[in-house]
């Protein structure tokens, strides 16, 4: 617009004062007529060649501009299968919600531990995967992670088919380009295997400890590579020795 009206202006204005400058040069009306001709010729051709500079500027930016949206696409397309491939390469739930709560997205392994399709699960919030109380908790953690803005990990016991499962959750917030928060994101791992096998040394290492206190033994370790020795109490005192005394190799 703002070409088109510096142009109408200046053609405008250089009709109307070439003319008035021809009429008061030129007095023979043919002489008149001719120059005028002349005039008009030369009107166009610079005006064409102004036009066709334009255009190829125009043209040129317009290249530029796509090549670099090209480029960027290109980038984007690379850096979403990197994505994709990490997302698709752990056995790890990866997870991410918008602001209400409902998934935007979840790989493959996440999918596989709640039982369902991505299909079933995209634009449904927590509320279709699991009890309501625990929807309900999973869900207050998402909120707090948005209104900190920070990131942090919790553990979260789950009803996942049928089963009680612990989760390990690292959770923060999902940031749009401007850096504003428009949900959360989250990677969940089991780890209630892992709870069991502590539970069950912790049991473990109870009764050898109430075994010891009953009968009086004692322990004692030997690092063969450092050749470190290590006794407790109930050891050096079978040796008559006094608690804490280190051992002769």
């Amino acid at each position: 617009m703002r070409v088109a009206l510096v142009y109408a202006v200046f053609a405008g204005l250089w009709i109307l004062l070439s003319d008035e400058l021809l009429g008061f040069l030129v007095t023979d009306h043919a002489r008149l007529i001719q120059l005028a001709m002349y005039k008009g010729w030369s009107f166009v051709a610079v005006t064409s060649i102004l036009l066709f500079v334009l255009i190829r500027r125009l043209l040129r930016q317009i290249s530029a501009i796509h090549q670099s949206e090209l480029a960027a696409l290109q980038a984007g397309q690379k850096n979403l299968a990197l994505l994709t491939a990490i997302t698709e390469g752990t056995d790890d739930a990866i997870f991410a919600k918008d602001a209400e709560g409902r998934y935007l997205l979840m790989n493959t392994a996440a999918c596989a531990m709640v039982g369902k399709p991505a299909a079933e699960i995209l634009g449904r919030d927590d509320t279709a995967l699991f009890p309501p109380e625990q929807a309900a908790r999973i869900m207050s953690i998402d909120r707090r992670v948005m209104a900190s803005g920070k990131v942090e990990t919790n553990e979260e016991l789950l009803q996942i088919r049928g089963a009680d499962t612990v989760m390990l959750a690292t959770k923060g917030p999902l940031r749009d380009v401007a850096g504003n928060v428009v949900g959360s994101f989250g990677i969940s791992r089991d780890i209630t295997a892992r709870q069991q096998l502590e539970r069950a040394l912790f049991r473990s290492e109870g009764r050898l400890s109430e075994a010891k206190r009953i009968t009086g033994l004692g322990y004692w370790h030997w690092d063969l590579v450092s050749g470190e020795q290590v006794w407790d109490d109930e050891i050096n005192a079978f040796y008559g020795r006094p608690g804490g005394t280190p051992p002769v190799a």
